[in-house]
């Protein structure tokens, strides 16, 4: 850290004149410095940086705390996920959700001469009819699974992949529900089979529009459950049939994506927790799902700072994404607490990625430190004696830094220039 804007102190110097002169200037020093760094506390929540309310005015007391110095990457907000939906029967759409609308396991997707065509739970996309004569296989196990959850289940499914007489009578029961034929039986695209809960996010067909059935249902679920959010249509249909993309549909987790300039990769590993700043300024804790092993090449890969608005919290981040052509590595971060919220899919956020950390260490704030001859620093007793304490100087974060030496214990009470 340059010795610029700090208290440069000879022992000979009177201090009262000395430091009348100098607050302004360790202030203006400071804040930039502040600026470019991450706290959080024990319980890893934000804190203020200048939140000194238990020191006496002009005074600041060494504290233990957990300093975070993080670098912060522009990214975008989207549901993971994405998918697009077929429809596999022949007839004219007769009903179609509204986009935005999440639809659950069970429930109703859309309608084809009025037939109902029901979401069920699954990742292995429907593709064939469903019957006692059929062979065993996982999309008759996610039938099974999905009967039994649902509630029809009145002789006892076993959940495996094999056609049971209870898997007719279950199938009875749903058909019944939904006002289908009691067959036993499923026809290809009476249901579709996607993970969870769906979000509608476009439609691209209309009510009244002709469906092209004939072909399997074949809806294309990402392989990754928080991938970013590009559709990957990889089942075309297989049976010579032309089934009709209707609408995309994801997930409803919301997840931040991140291109990464590759020689930042040591930052993103799955798992680690970071912050998303959000669009409404608030921030919110996230986890790091996916890191491609891939790198893409961009022209573009400076990225913007985010800024930290958040009611007092103190998780200012370092300046400085690459202004490089260089490779990008795409990240996705999962939002903890955070489902479908209208507005929010492709917004821009900040992302603070954690560079080092400091667990359980003294510190005070930076104001209070002060710099002596060369590249050493000291803090200064808050009492009569105003002793010069020589301290050796560690992690800087949000407008503290890391300290240790001979006299430096928790409590002790040091003057500080924005106390």
């Amino acid at each position: 850290m340059p010795n610029t804007g700090l208290r440069l102190i000879s022992r000979s110097w009177r201090w009262p004149r000395f430091a009348a002169g100098l607050t302004a200037v360790v202030a203006v020093a400071v804040a930039v410095a502040a600026g470019a760094y991450f706290l959080t506390n024990r319980n890893g929540s934000a804190q203020a940086a200048s939140n000194h309310n238990s020191d006496p005015a002009g005074a600041a007391s060494v504290q233990r705390r957990d300093l975070v110095e993080t670098d912060t990457e522009s990214g975008t907000l989207s549901y993971a996920n994405s998918q697009t939906v077929y429809n596999s029967l022949s007839g004219t759409i007769t009903w179609l959700p509204s986009v935005g609308q999440v639809i659950n396991p069970g429930h109703l997707l859309f309608k084809v001469a009025e037939q109902p065509v029901i979401l069920m739970n699954g990742t292995t996309p429907a593709y064939r009819d469903l019957s006692p004569a059929d062979t065993p296989g996982p999309d008759i196990k996610q039938l099974n699974r999905d009967l039994v959850k649902l509630g029809f289940n009145p002789d006892g499914i076993v959940v495996d992949g094999d056609w049971q007489a209870a898997t007719t009578a279950g199938v009875e029961e749903f058909q019944a529900a939904h006002h289908i034929t009691e067959t036993g039986t499923l026809t290809l695209g009476q249901i579709v089979f996607l993970p969870g809960p769906q979000l509608v996010g476009t439609l691209n067909a209309t009510v009244g529009s002709g469906g092209s059935g004939g072909g399997s249902n074949s809806n294309s679920n990402s392989s990754s459950s928080d991938s970013s959010n590009s559709s990957s249509n990889s089942g075309s249909p297989s049976s010579g049939g032309s089934a009709q993309g209707i609408m995309q549909t994801s997930s409803t987790q919301l997840v931040a994506t991140v291109d990464l300039d590759a020689s930042k990769q040591n930052e993103a590993k799955v798992g680690e927790k970071v912050t998303v700043e959000m669009p409404n300024s608030s921030t919110v804790n996230g986890v790091i799902s996916a890191v491609s092993p891939v790198a893409q090449s961009s022209s573009d890969s400076g990225n913007s700072n985010g800024n930290n608005a958040g009611g007092g919290s103190s998780d200012n981040s370092n300046t400085g994404s690459s202004s490089s052509s260089g490779a990008t590595i795409p990240v996705t971060i999962r939002l903890k607490g955070h489902r479908s919220n209208t507005g929010l899919d492709q917004a821009a956020v900040s992302v603070n990625f954690a560079q080092a950390r400091a667990k359980n260490v003294l510190s005070v704030p930076v104001t209070a430190l002060v710099a002596t001859s060369g590249s050493s620093y000291a803090v200064q007793k808050a009492n009569a004696s105003r002793r010069l304490i020589p301290v050796t100087v560690g992690l800087f974060a949000a407008g503290y830094v890391q300290i240790s030496g001979s006299g430096i214990y928790p409590g002790l009470e040091v003057t500080d220039s924005q106390g």
